[in-house]
């Protein structure tokens, strides 16, 4: 069974969901109506993507700790889970962060000032989420936002998994179950204390910096705790997920209409809500409000519905092949360069061909399709040679790397403990391939 089965067409969709929901913030809602209206208010409720992402990753993550936590073994090589992750996501993130640089400065006259310098070094230390004047690390690509908070819940992720290893000794799943409700619970009323004791004191500054401004509305409620209050859910996912491995759970039906009801709970009420919206016009509310406790993204049901979907799509019998088709397994491949590119490229082809599409200033949709007909062609291409040029051979070195040390290492040591060291070795291998290496089915 691919335990990964279905997460290729989550995270392309959520990739999706990310890039229609920048295209479709450049119509203005007071130049449209009717049906134009009701499409552009579903198109920018992709900002619930992000959620996702961090969801997604949670998952894939904390999978292989269940793994070993539920078959009695020891934790996996925090090592290894470090530099994984830091392979996996500086190499591609910093070209970007000097390339959004250099854009903002050459081709749209941003000043390379203080501020600018100290933005650009809390991004590639990953500490942008600390203060509203850093949370965009970037003149001109605004999601690169999420990379300091996603990387800030891997270590949090670390730091439950070593307690749980630690403390909660007698690996029963009912005992990770609460362990993993008392965590929930610690982070949620850690965010609302932020929120209640550390409010932004801007003392009425007004910036002339859009993305400092979008920062103010942000802060407090965007912190590295609240986001990974959404993160929990898939850790949570990803230990139904192990535990199901672990008792042999096979395909079944069941698990496809689990995944059909959950999609028609949450969907339905989406289509009517906008339906709504649009007939007596009302404001439209982005997916990115708060519903509970100040946390963004429809905290906690988007989270939840996400995590169902996760937990179901590997056991199911038909949706998790056909959400893994052709399309989203190439997109789920290169997801992670459409991401740090597509902005670039649709502020880039809006300046010189479609001038009047700036945020909230455009008036036809046939042009904005147009639009984001060459947006998504060029965020592909970009994606693509980021990819194929830069995040893969690098992948490819690290593992190559890491081979080659073993090899020297098992010179050095008895022929028994060399054995056991490749074992231990190829385990951690399995363990890469199936948490970061999402290979479309055969």
């Amino acid at each position: 069974m691919n335990l990964l089965q279905g997460f290729n067409g989550i995270r392309a969709i959520a990739i999706l969901m990310v890039m229609l929901h920048h295209l479709f913030l450049r119509m203005n809602p007071a130049e449209i109506n009717g049906v134009s209206s009701f499409i552009n208010n579903l198109g920018i409720m992709g900002d619930l993507g992000v959620s996702l992402f961090f969801v997604l990753s949670g998952a894939l993550l904390s999978v292989p700790f269940w793994d070993k936590y539920f078959n009695n073994e020891v934790l996996p090589s925090i090592k290894q889970y470090c530099k994984r992750r830091f392979f996996r996501i500086a190499p591609a993130y910093y070209l970007c962060m000097i390339v959004s640089l250099l854009i903002s400065i050459y081709f749209f006259n941003r000043d390379l000032d203080v501020n600018t310098v100290i933005r650009f070094i809390s991004g590639i230390t990953f500490t942008n989420s600390m203060h509203y004047l850093t949370l965009f690390p970037t003149h001109i690509n605004g999601p690169l936002w999420s990379i300091g908070f996603e990387v800030i819940s891997y270590l949090l992720l670390l730091l439950v998994m070593l307690f749980m290893f630690r403390f909660i000794k007698d690996r029963q799943y009912t005992s990770a179950f609460y362990f993993m409700l008392l965590v929930l619970s610690m982070v949620v009323l850690t965010h609302v204390l932020i929120v209640k004791f550390f409010p932004v004191l801007n003392n009425g500054v007004a910036w002339n910096d859009e993305f400092v401004n979008l920062a103010l509305r942000w802060v407090p409620k965007y912190n590295p705790i609240s986001l990974f209050s959404i993160f929990l859910f898939g850790i949570f996912a990803g230990g139904i997920i192990a535990y199901l491995k672990k008792h042999d759970q096979k395909k079944h039906i069941k698990f496809d209409w689990l995944i059909v009801i959950t999609l028609s709970l949450t969907i339905v009420p989406i289509l009517l809500m906008n339906l709504y919206v649009v007939i007596l016009d009302r404001p439209f509310i982005f997916g990115s409000q708060d519903v509970f406790f100040n946390i963004p993204y429809l905290w906690p049901i988007i989270p939840a519905v996400v995590a169902v979907l996760l937990l179901s799509l590997p056991f199911s019998l038909k949706l998790g092949k056909f959400i893994d088709n052709k399309f989203f397994n190439f997109t789920a491949k290169i997801s992670f360069g459409l991401y740090l590119w597509h902005t670039l490229v649709l502020e880039l082809i809006i300046k010189y061909y479609f001038p009047q599409y700036s945020v909230f200033e455009g008036d036809n949709m046939s042009t904005l399709m147009w639009l984001g007909f060459w947006v998504f062609l060029g965020s592909y291409i970009v994606a693509s040679l980021s990819f194929y040029l830069l995040e893969s051979p690098i992948q490819q070195w690290s593992q190559k790397t890491k081979l080659a040390r073993g090899a020297i290492s098992s010179r050095a040591v008895p022929r028994e403990q060399s054995i056991e060291q490749s074992i231990g070795d190829k385990l951690l291998e399995n363990d890469f391939k199936q948490t970061f290496i999402l290979k479309p089915n055969k």
